[in-house]
């Protein structure tokens, strides 16, 4: 079924750089160690700015 959640995957949330406050929570893969980092809008400065992670927001767990 498609829109469904992804099992297993963590909610985190990536914090804008340009320090406006503004940010955005995305799902990632536990299983991948990498450092998540990215370039996205930020509305407040109106520009494309770096985002990086911030914390954890929620662990969806998979029922075994």
């Amino acid at each position: 079924m498609a829109g469904g959640k992804a099992k297993g995957s963590i909610v985190i949330k990536l914090v804008s750089m340009a320090g406006t406050g503004f940010f955005y929570v995305t799902r990632k893969n536990p299983k991948k160690q990498t450092k998540l980092m990215c370039m996205k809008h930020d509305p407040v400065v109106n520009t494309h700015v770096l985002f990086k992670r911030d914390k954890d927001v929620l662990s969806i767990i998979s029922p075994t």
